[in-house]
C-alpha cells in the first residue's frame, strides 16, 4: 500500500513541477496596463483585499483592474469604483470556467496576483490558461514533496511574517508596485437601494442602540446555539433597556428563527429583513452600534465600517492573528476548543459588552 502511495505522490510532484515551469517572457519596464487579482474564495477574504484594489489604482490610475471572483464574494466589489471588470469563477467546475479564462487570456494580462498561502492546483491551472506576463503570490511552503522554491511559475513572492494579519500580507504582495501603504482600511461600496432598505428597517424600530448578532459562521463548528443566544439576549436586557438586538439571518432560515424568537418571548430581539445579497447585509451592519459574531466575514464587514465588534473565536491563535478584527473598538472571546465554539463563556461576552457600552458613553442599569 505504501509503495502505491509513494508512486501517487511522485506522480503528483512531477505534474506540479511541470505545471509550474518557468515561462519565457520578454521583460518590460513599462507601467502595467492591466492587472488581474485571483480572489474566488470567501466573502471575508474579499473584504480584506479591498485596500489592495484602492492602493494599486492610486499609483496606476490608467491601469485596468480585473478580478476573478466567486459568485458570492463578487457582491462585495460589485460597486467598487477601482475595479474595471469582474469575472465570475466556479472553483468546482473548471470546464464551465474555460470561456472566462480564455477571455482573460486575450486581454494579455501584465500581472496576475494569486493570494493563496498554499499550493492550489486549480489556481495553477487557471494561471496557465490565462498566461499573464508576471505572477505575484504569497510565499508557499510547497506540496507533494515539492519545495516552494521549485515552483518557478511565480515571479515574485511576499513573505508572511509571524502573527501578521492577512490584509498586510496581501498588501505587501504588491508593495513592489505601490510602495509601502499607509491607508490599510477596508472599503465596501453600497448601492442606494440597500442603504435605504436598512434605514427604513431601523427607523421603524425607533431610536435605540442596535446590536447586530449572527448565530453561525461559514466554517463548520462556528455556531452559537440558540439557547446560549437566548441567555445572552436576556442578560443584555437586564443591563440595558435601550438595546435592541437585530438577529441577522439568511432568507432560508428567517422564518425558523422568527418562530424561535416568538416562542422564547425575547422582547428585545428582532429578526432582520431578508438579506438577499451580501450588499443588503453590509448595509444593515453599517447601521449597527455593536456587532457580536462568530463569523469572520461579518467581523470584516463590520471592520470596514469601523463598527465596534465582539467576535467569538475558536481557540486558534494563528487563525485569530491572521483574521482578527480591525475596528477601532473590538474584543474577542475564545472558546475552549480549537475547531469549534464549544466552551465559550457568555459571561465574557457580557463583560466586553459592558466595556464597549461604557466606551460609547451609554448607561447601564
Amino acid at each position: 500500500m505504501s509503495s502505491i502511495m509513494n508512486i501517487k505522490q511522485s506522480l503528483k510532484a512531477l505534474i506540479l513541477r511541470r505545471a509550474t515551469r518557468k515561462r519565457v517572457m520578454r521583460s518590460s519596464n513599462k507601467s502595467p496596463e492591466n492587472i488581474l487579482f485571483l480572489r474566488y474564495d470567501r466573502i471575508g477574504d474579499m473584504v480584506l483585499t479591498t485596500p489592495v484594489f484602492r492602493e494599486y489604482k492610486k499609483v496606476y490610475p490608467n491601469s485596468k483592474i480585473y478580478v476573478l471572483a466567486s459568485k458570492t464574494n463578487s457582491e462585495i466589489i460589485r460597486f467598487n469604483p477601482y475595479i474595471d471588470q469582474i469575472f465570475i469563477n466556479h472553483k468546482h467546475s473548471f470546464i464551465s470556467d474555460i470561456p472566462s479564462l480564455l477571455k482573460l487570456r486575450k486581454l494579455n494580462i501584465d500581472i496576475a496576483v494569486e493570494f493563496d498561502h498554499s499550493v492550489v492546483p486549480h489556481a495553477i491551472m487557471r494561471l496557465r490558461i490565462i498566461k499573464p506576463k508576471k505572477i505575484f503570490s504569497v510565499r508557499k511552503s510547497g506540496r507533494y514533496g515539492v519545495p516552494g522554491k521549485e515552483l518557478l511559475l511565480y515571479d515574485k513572492y511576499s513573505e508572511k511574517l509571524k502573527n501578521e494579519h492577512a490584509r498586510d500580507v496581501w498588501l505587501r504582495t504588491i508593495e513592489s508596485l505601490t510602495g509601502e501603504v499607509a491607508n490599510k482600511n477596508y472599503e465596501i461600496f453600497l448601492n442606494k437601494e440597500s442603504i435605504e432598505k436598512a434605514e427604513k428597517f431601523t427607523k421603524q424600530l425607533g431610536d435605540s442602540l442596535y446590536v447586530g448578532f449572527n448565530l453561525k459562521g461559514a466554517v463548520r463548528g462556528k455556531k452559537i446555539h440558540f439557547a446560549d443566544f437566548e441567555k445572552l439576549a436576556n442578560q443584555i436586557k437586564r443591563n440595558s433597556h435601550e438595546v435592541k438586538i437585530i438577529l441577522f439571518s439568511t432568507p432560508e432560515e428567517r422564518e425558523k428563527l422568527k418562530k424561535r424568537i416568538d416562542e422564547s418571548k425575547l422582547t428585545n430581539v428582532f429578526i432582520s429583513y431578508p438579506t438577499f445579497s451580501v450588499i443588503d447585509l453590509c448595509a444593515l451592519i453599517m447601521r449597527m452600534n455593536i456587532v457580536i459574531t462568530p463569523d469572520t466575514s461579518v467581523v470584516h464587514i463590520a471592520s470596514a465600517f469601523n463598527i465596534p465588534i465582539i467576535s467569538i473565536h475558536e481557540k486558534n491563535i494563528d487563525s485569530y492573528n491572521l483574521f482578527r478584527p480591525q475596528s477601532t473598538i473590538s474584543r474577542t472571546v475564545f472558546s475552549e476548543a480549537s475547531d469549534s465554539l464549544n466552551g465559550f463563556k457568555i459571561g465574557e461576552v457580557m463583560k466586553f459588552f459592558k466595556e464597549i457600552m461604557v466606551i460609547l458613553g451609554k448607561k447601564l442599569l
